[in-house]
């Protein structure tokens, strides 16, 4: 089950539960793939800090699910509906991916109801204002796309206030997969937490949205965060945290 018949109301009430000091240096948000009726207060805590932030755009990665010859699809629509409205698309950061490598197509071959954007729009359309979204989907795992997509993340948005979202499939993730990953970050340990994924061994389903992410917090210097969300009423795993602008205290 979706979060699809939840109302406006019902989910700025539960973000407001976990209220906190808005945080604009966010760059990166990781997000479970699949947000339902169990994991929807962790859902809401993950989402929290970005009320009362503004974002030039938001670009949602997700896997296709299956492969295809075009391996970086970017859905063809003007504006994605969800059920509190419609989000327009931006257009011309989408143009500006495609220009700048040849692996990026404006294509519907995913575009579906079941796409993880949809979920994820809704939580950002009750903590984001003036809100315009760019959809990208990955076909084709190997490391060399997984590269290309996290490099053209790094050069095209390095100087600009927009926003990214990583979503992630842990379904088949144990608890002890989401320790070790949370750990890993915390610690730095980047190359083994990519044999970790790429291998199959952390039970991540197409954990290139991920990798990706990682790869281009690691090329920006960003701070991780991997907040403890808690345990969703099902007692799956959930896997949420940022990659941030580093504090000037810091730098």
């Amino acid at each position: 089950m979706s979060i699809k018949h939840y109302t406006r109301e019902q989910i700025t009430d539960c973000i407001s539960r976990h209220h906190v000091e808005p945080d604009q240096r966010i760059r990166l948000l990781f997000a479970n793939e699949k947000l339902t009726p169990a994991n929807f207060e962790q859902a809401c805590a993950l989402y929290a800090p970005l009320l009362g932030t503004r974002f030039d755009s938001v670009l949602v990665v997700e896997r296709l699910g299956f492969t295809h010859d075009r391996l970086l699809p970017m859905i063809s629509d003007s504006v994605i509906k969800t059920p509190l409205g419609e989000v327009p698309v931006n257009d011309a950061l989408r143009n500006e991916f495609c220009d700048e490598e040849d692996d990026f197509y404006i294509d519907d071959v995913g575009n579906n109801e079941n796409m993880s954007i949809y979920d994820q729009l809704m939580l950002l359309q009750c903590v984001l204002p003036d809100l315009n979204v760019v959809s990208v989907q990955i076909a084709e795992e190997r490391p060399s796309i997984i590269r290309e997509l996290a490099y053209t993340i790094t050069e095209l948005l390095l100087e600009r206030n927009v926003l990214v979202v990583l979503c992630s499939d842990i379904s088949n993730c144990t608890s002890d997969d989401i320790s070790r990953i949370r750990q890993m970050v915390r610690d730095d340990e980047m190359s083994a937490l990519m044999n970790f994924c790429n291998s199959g061994a952390s039970g991540m389903i197409g954990p290139g949205p991920f990798l990706a992410g990682i790869l281009a917090a690691k090329s920006w210097e960003l701070e991780f965060k991997v907040p403890d969300l808690g345990t969703p009423e099902n007692g799956l795993p959930f896997l949420g945290g940022y990659a941030k602008l580093q504090s000037y205290e810091k730098r």
